[in-house]
């Protein structure tokens, strides 16, 4: 593993600069929301749908997954969020239960999968902008109710972000901007929780079921003739139910690996067999899928603002 050791090159910078810059990116996405809502209804001559399915959707993920946290500078919600907290004085009134983890961000993301791929217009300028709006409102009233534990825990975006980031060339080590191996953040972190390994799966399920719904092969599961579409509205339901079985049968295909791992009377493998997938999980989830009882101890508010920062 000597190979995916990281090169300490610059030190991070003391002052919040993110927080500028997140400013900023709200008051952009502000400015695309009114464009959506008062400007083109044509997708094509409209900022709105062309800057969130394009450039955010597949150049910045790709920038985030190759290069580094690109969403730690422009996310819309860290920047506003401490400007409301300056203003008004008040701390967080709730803590985010550690029992959730990210299952509200699983939760998410399948919502925005079927939205994506299920709705008749996901790229209608005025639709998507008060899609759009809703959610960014929605994330501030849960980081204003349970703190910055919400981007990290609950809100799909940065939750998303975060983990394609930890598959970059630079990141974090020891408080210096440093540059390995893709994956080194992934072997240098912590081992990941349960829910937080499930939204990757679900990632994988909903991508290659997106590859799959526009196929001929599979409008002739449906019954459909390709050169007769009847459009999208026709086949929401149909859709919707081809999502969930693609993220149930991704699912059940890993949770099935662990079953490799064992030989016959249900012991372990010699060397070299399969290695159990539940050992990349966090023990105390290990512990719970094994029905050992393991003590959990939530992150405290100090390791999750660290996270944000």
């Amino acid at each position: 593993m000597r190979c995916f050791a990281p090169a300490a090159l610059l030190r991070r910078p003391r002052a919040p600069l993110h927080l500028l810059t997140s400013c900023l990116a709200a008051l952009f996405l502000g400015f695309l929301v009114w464009r959506g809502l008062s400007g083109s209804h044509d997708p094509v001559h409209n900022p709105m749908p062309l800057f969130l399915w394009t450039v955010w959707w597949v150049a910045m993920v790709s920038v985030q997954g190759l290069v580094g946290n690109l969403w730690h500078w422009v996310s819309p919600f860290t920047g506003p969020a401490a400007v409301l907290a300056r203003l008004t004085g008040a701390r967080a009134p709730l803590r985010w239960p550690g029992s959730l983890g990210h299952w509200p961000a699983v939760a998410l993301f399948l919502g925005f999968g079927g939205f994506l791929l299920a709705d008749p217009a996901p790229t209608d300028p005025a639709r998507l902008a008060t899609v759009v709006g809703l959610y960014w409102g929605g994330a501030l009233l849960g980081v204003a109710l349970f703190g910055p534990a919400f981007l990290v825990r609950a809100e799909m975006v940065t939750v998303l972000m975060r983990a394609y980031g930890r598959m970059a060339l630079f990141g974090r080590a020891r408080g210096r901007l440093a540059l390995g191996l893709p994956g080194w953040q992934v072997l240098a972190r912590p081992r990941v929780p349960l829910s937080l390994a499930v939204l990757m799966v679900v990632l994988l399920g909903t991508g290659s079921f997106d590859g799959l719904n526009e196929t001929f092969w599979w409008l002739g599961v449906l019954g459909l003739n390709p050169l007769e579409f009847p459009g999208r509205s026709a086949i929401v339901a149909q859709t919707l139910g081809g999502l969930v079985l693609a993220n149930l049968g991704a699912d059940r295909g890993v949770c099935l690996l662990p079953l490799a791992g064992r030989g016959a009377g249900g012991h372990p493998p010699a060397a070299g067999g399969l290695v159990c997938p539940l050992r990349a999980l966090d023990p105390a989830d290990r512990a719970r899928l094994s029905h050992r009882p393991l003590p959990h101890r939530a992150p405290g508010r100090r390791a999750i603002r660290a996270q944000v920062a």
